[in-house]
C-alpha cells in the first residue's frame, strides 16, 4: 500500500514539474516574440461610414517595404501592401463590416486587432439646397446627436434653421443636414446731429443701415442754417460706415459758425491715464480765432506713485479753435521704484464703510511683506473685532500696483450682517438726481444691481453713459455705500461721447459742463464753472463751495482749486494790516 501511494505521489510531482516547465517555456516564448514583433496595430476613427481605419506601426529600425493587411471579412489572397518607414506608422482603411478585424503580416509574423466602430459623419448646413458649411461629428456605438445653431450668418445675412435644430441619428448614418431659411431683418435708422462749436443743436439727418450692406454717411462740408453759414470742423471722422450691429446709434458732427462777431470761448480737456485709470484732469480754455499749445507733464504723481509719459505720446498738444476735438488722452507708465515705499492698511468700520485707523508699513526693495492685522482694537472707548473669515495677513510684493488695503471690523457684540446701499441715477445734462433707492447688502449673499440702459422720467428719456455696466455686483466687504449711475438726456448732444472712467480712488466723469469725481465710498463732487456741487442725504444737489472753474489757459486737477481761497485770504490779511497801520498813525498825529 505504501509503495502504491509513493508511486502516485511521484507521478503527481513529475506532472506538476512538467507543467511548470511548460508554463515557463510559454512565457519565455511570448516574451521572445514581443521583443521581435516587427509591427503592431492600433485603431482610429474612420473618415466615413463605409470604412474602418487602423494604424500600422513599424517597431524596427529598418524600413519595411511590404507589410500586407486585409479585413477579416476577406482573405490574404486579397491583401493590400504598404511600406512603413523605420519607427514610423501608416494609417490604412478597409471596407466596413460587422465584427470586423484587421489582419496584418510581415515576414511570417501575423497580428490582428478588432476594429473601432466609429467614423466622422459630415453635417451640412443648406441654403436653397446648396451646402454653405460643413462640420463633422464622431458617430460611434449606438449613434450620436447634433445641435445646429438656431440662426446662421451667411454673406452678412441672417438665416434661421427650418424645423428642429437638434437631431439624433443611429450608428451607420452617412451624413446629416439642416436647412436654413432667410430672415428678413428690419432696416435700422441712424441719426446724425449737427451742432455748432458750442454744442448748440443746428439740425439732424438720418441714414439707413441694412444687414447686408451696413450703412454709409458722408457729412456736409458746409451748411447754412437760419441764414448763417457753418463749416465742418476738423478732427472728425471723414465718413460713417457702421455695421448692421452698430445701426440705430446716434452720431454728432460739429460745425464752426463763420461769423467771428458772436463766437465764444470753449474748454478742452487733457487727461493723463495709466492703464485707462485717470491720474489727472486738466481744463484748457480755447478762444475764438486762437490756437492752444499745451505742454503735457513729463511725469505726474498720484497716490504717492510717480508716472512718466509713455514713449510716443504727445509732449505738446496743438489745438486750433475750429478743431472739433474736446478730449485729449495722454498715456503714462508707472516709474519703477528702486527704493523702499509704504503701503497703507485701513481698518474700516463695516457698518458705514468709514476708516477707523490707518496703518503704514514699509516695503523694502525686491521684498515681500506679510502684515498681520489685529484681531481686535480699541477706539473712542469702543472695541472693534475683525469681521468674518477675512485673512488676518496682508501680503504685498515690492512693485505691485495696489498700495492701499482695507480690512473690515465690527463693533464688539454688534456683528454686521447687513447694511444699506444707496443707488442713484444722475442726469449730467442738468446735474440733477433722476431717481434713488436703498437696498440691503447681506453677509454671504451677492447683491446684484441691475440698471436700465435707457430711463424715462416724465416726458424725458435718458441714456446710460458709456463705461458703465447694466449688471453689477456689490461686494459685501467694500467701503462703497452709494452707487451712482450717470445718464444724459437723449437730446443732449454735447455729452453724446461722455463716458465714465476709472480714477485713482474712484471714478471720473468729464462732461461738457462739469467734471465729476466719485470717491471710494460713492460720494460725488460735481465741479462746474459756478462752483462745486454735492449730493446730500436727501438726494438733493446742493452747492459745496463757490469756487468756479478757472477761465485761464490751464486749470489742473481738483487739488489745485482750493488754493484760490488761500491766496485770497492772504491778500485780505495783508490789506487789513496796511489799513490798520495807517489808521493808527493818523490817530497819533491828531493827538500830537
Amino acid at each position: 500500500m505504501k509503495k502504491k501511494m509513493g508511486k502516485i505521489l511521484s507521478g503527481i510531482v513529475l506532472s506538476f514539474t512538467i507543467l511548470l516547465a511548460g508554463t515557463a517555456f510559454n512565457i519565455h516564448a511570448e516574451d521572445n516574440m514581443s521583443l521581435q514583433t516587427p509591427i503592431s496595430l492600433t485603431t482610429s476613427v474612420a473618415d466615413n461610414a463605409d470604412t474602418r481605419a487602423f494604424i500600422i506601426t513599424n517597431n524596427t529600425n529598418e524600413n519595411l517595404s511590404a507589410v500586407r493587411y486585409w479585413g477579416s471579412n476577406s482573405s490574404s489572397a486579397y491583401a493590400n501592401t504598404v511600406a512603413v518607414a523605420a519607427g514610423s506608422n501608416v494609417r490604412v482603411t478597409v471596407p466596413a463590416a460587422a465584427g470586423l478585424s484587421l489582419i496584418a503580416e510581415y515576414d511570417g509574423y501575423r497580428t490582428s486587432i478588432k476594429a473601432y466602430d466609429a467614423y466622422n459623419m459630415p453635417v451640412y448646413y443648406l441654403i436653397n439646397n446648396n451646402v454653405v458649411a460643413t462640420y463633422s461629428v464622431v458617430n460611434s456605438g449606438s449613434g450620436t446627436s447634433y445641435t445646429a445653431p438656431l440662426t446662421y450668418m451667411f454673406h452678412n445675412e441672417s438665416y434661421s434653421v427650418s424645423g428642429n435644430n437638434y437631431k439624433e441619428v443611429p450608428f451607420g448614418t452617412k451624413s446629416l443636414s439642416f436647412n436654413y431659411e432667410k430672415i428678413n431683418m428690419p432696416v435700422k435708422t441712424s441719426t446724425v446731429i449737427y451742432v455748432d462749436q458750442n454744442n448748440v443743436r443746428l439740425t439732424e439727418k438720418t441714414f439707413t443701415v441694412t444687414e447686408k450692406d451696413g450703412g454709409h454717411f458722408q457729412p456736409d462740408a458746409a451748411i447754412r442754417i437760419n441764414g448763417k453759414d457753418y463749416k465742418l470742423m476738423s478732427g472728425q471722422a471723414a465718413a460713417l460706415n457702421p455695421t448692421y450691429a452698430e445701426g440705430g446709434k446716434s452720431y454728432t458732427y460739429r460745425y464752426m459758425l463763420q461769423d467771428d462777431s458772436i463766437q465764444r470761448a470753449y474748454n478742452i480737456t487733457v487727461q493723463y491715464l495709466y492703464n485707462n485709470v485717470v491720474l489727472e484732469t486738466n481744463i484748457v480754455s480755447v478762444y475764438p480765432g486762437q490756437s492752444v499749445s499745451y505742454d503735457t507733464s513729463d511725469s505726474v504723481v498720484a497716490n504717492k506713485t510717480e508716472y512718466r509719459r509713455s514713449a510716443g505720446e504727445a509732449k505738446t498738444i496743438q489745438h486750433e479753435y475750429d478743431n472739433a476735438t474736446r478730449l485729449y488722452k495722454v498715456k503714462y507708465e508707472k516709474v519703477k521704484v528702486n527704493e523702499p515705499y509704504d503701503i497703507t492698511v485701513n481698518y474700516v468700520n463695516l457698518e458705514n464703510g468709514k476708516v477707523l485707523e490707518t496703518h503704514k508699513t514699509t516695503v523694502d526693495v525686491n521684498k515681500t511683506i506679510h502684515y498681520d492685522v489685529k484681531n481686535s482694537f480699541d477706539k473712542d472707548n469702543e472695541t472693534y473685532i475683525l469681521s468674518g473669515s477675512q485673512s488676518k495677513t496682508v501680503t504685498h510684493t515690492f512693485g505691485q500696483d495696489q498700495t492701499v488695503y482695507n480690512v473690515y471690523y465690527n463693533l464688539k457684540g454688534k456683528e454686521v450682517t447687513s447694511y444699506d446701499v444707496k443707488i442713484i441715477y444722475f442726469d449730467i445734462t442738468k446735474n440733477t438726481v433722476l431717481s434713488s433707492k436703498t437696498v440691503k447688502a447681506e453677509l454671504n449673499k451677492a447683491l446684484l444691481i441691475n440698471v436700465p440702459s435707457t430711463y424715462e422720467k416724465g416726458n424725458n428719456k435718458y441714456v446710460l453713459l458709456g463705461g458703465q455696466n447694466t449688471s453689477n455686483t456689490h461686494d459685501f466687504y467694500s467701503r462703497t455705500r452709494t452707487h451712482i449711475y450717470f445718464y444724459r438726456d437723449v437730446n443732449d448732444t454735447a455729452n453724446a461721447e461722455t463716458v465714465v472712467q476709472p480714477g485713482v480712488n474712484g471714478t471720473v466723469v468729464v462732461g461738457a459742463n462739469q467734471i465729476i469725481n466719485v470717491d471710494e465710498q460713492g460720494n460725488a463732487v460735481i465741479r462746474t464753472e459756478d462752483g462745486d456741487l454735492t449730493i446730500n442725504d436727501e438726494n438733493e444737489v446742493v452747492k459745496d463751495n463757490e469756487t468756479p472753474l478757472s477761465k485761464g489757459k490751464k486749470t489742473t486737477k481738483k487739488d489745485s482749486f482750493p488754493m484760490m481761497y488761500v491766496y485770497t485770504g492772504v491778500g485780505f490779511l495783508i490789506l487789513a494790516g496796511i489799513l490798520v497801520f495807517f489808521f493808527m498813525k493818523k490817530r497819533k498825529k491828531e493827538k500830537a
